[in-house]
């Protein structure tokens, strides 16, 4: 894909990593989505993770700050793109990351695979949209068309694996969504084929992330969650999406879900 442009450039992922402390535009795929918080001071903050193909083995990280929780990025469904310009390259551990200043840094973002127009579905204050955004749009989703992203299946447990207090990764199926913060999930184990069902995990969602992660689980859809923190209640498992926990995400044809089905 050529990002380059008339009066700005968008960088491939694999070059802006090579860009500490510099500014850089770049556009992605969105890998995962964390639940936003609240900063130390007064800002609002959510860490998202975004790839594209010059850089699919484990993405990159992108810290985005607002001045509150609605002009945060708000993501309708993972595997959607984000359009990032003028954030901030920075590095810890050894590790690069992007960091979004409001004072400076804008983001867009669009429908992912399968999209039919080229207009934003969230913008930041400080973005405005230019000719030359639709031919890069169009180059990304055609890209996913045929996009696999590989990860390691045993950091993915079986709910047999569990123990008690312990985070987990789980790739699992929605069933259920109740009116009240708990939803089940089904998880298909290797068990003998005469178990068609599966072991079934109910789930509560902590209380103040609800409105920011319950729009990306969709009933019958199969879905990756990290840090998955899992208990013990009156000899009944059950797991808990907090802060921590993140969403991935599941192509249709992801070699971990053909697996677990």
């Amino acid at each position: 894909m050529d990002y380059n442009g008339e009066d700005y450039r968008f960088l491939k992922i694999k070059d802006a990593i090579l860009s500490i402390n510099q500014k850089v535009s770049f556009v992605g795929v969105i890998l995962e989505v964390g639940s936003p918080k609240q900063s130390k001071g007064t800002d609002s903050f959510c860490t998202i993770k975004v790839t594209d193909e010059s850089h699919t083995k484990d993405g990159i990280s992108v810290n985005i700050f607002a001045e509150s929780m609605e002009k945060l990025p708000y993501i309708v469904s993972v595997g959607d793109i984000i359009l990032l310009s003028h954030v901030v390259m920075k590095a810890h551990n050894k590790q690069a990351y992007a960091l979004f200043n409001k004072k400076f840094s804008s983001f867009a973002l669009y429908d992912g695979k399968g999209g039919e127009d080229f207009l934003p579905y969230q913008v930041s204050s400080r973005f405005f949209v230019r000719d030359q955004d639709k031919r890069i749009i169009a180059a990304v989703r055609k890209w996913l068309l045929n996009f696999q992203f590989k990860e390691d299946s045993k950091k993915f447990l079986l709910l047999r694996e569990i123990k008690d207090g312990q985070r987990i990764n789980m790739a699992c199926k929605l069933l259920k969504v109740s009116g009240w913060p708990l939803f089940g999930m089904e998880l298909m184990l290797h068990q003998p084929r005469s178990v068609r069902i599966g072991s079934i995990l109910r789930v509560i969602i902590d209380k103040g992330i609800e409105k920011h992660i319950l729009h990306l689980l969709k009933i019958g859809k199969w879905v990756k969650l990290q840090n998955v923190l899992c208990q013990v209640d009156a000899g009944l498992w059950f797991g808990v999406l907090t802060h921590f926990t993140r969403l991935r995400y599941v192509p249709t044809n992801d070699n971990l879900i053909v697996e677990r089905q």
